[in-house]
């Protein structure tokens, strides 16, 4: 059974909004109320769990941003970064979700805002990490 991208990312988006109280919308974020947008903008495969021996397993990496909206609310993007950084694994399904805080250089943060079409803004760069066995 696989644990799909959308599957994962609505489930950290509830787990977001019930530790936040705030309303927490996958996507970029647009002018329709505050609140946090999680905008998922790479995914991969990870190729370490198929290349222990006899695993069927699979893993997955997704990279993301928290942004919060209006953009200035640094009070609502510090409670979506506690809780990044607070609840470091979720459980889904027959897997774990392992969550961490990134880094990301200014030139591929503005390259990601550019292409995506939003003003360059505060934002905490994430990353989601699953492994499914086959």
């Amino acid at each position: 059974m696989t644990t799909s991208i959308s599957k994962v990312l609505e489930e950290i988006r509830a787990a977001m909004a019930s530790f936040t109280d705030a309303k927490v919308t996958l996507g970029i974020p647009v002018d329709s109320g505050p609140g946090l947008y999680l905008f998922a903008y790479k995914f991969l495969e990870d190729v370490i769990p198929r290349n222990v021996a006899a695993s069927s397993a699979r893993g997955y990496v997704l990279h993301g941003l928290l942004m919060p909206h209006p953009p200035n609310d640094y009070a609502l993007l510090d409670k979506g970064r506690r809780f990044l950084t607070e609840s470091p694994i979720l459980a889904s399904d027959k897997s774990k979700i392992v969550v961490a805080i990134m880094s990301l250089p200014t030139e591929e943060l503005t390259r990601i805002f550019n292409s995506a079409g939003v003003r360059l803004r505060l934002a905490v760069p994430f990353e989601l990490k699953w492994t499914v066995s086959g």
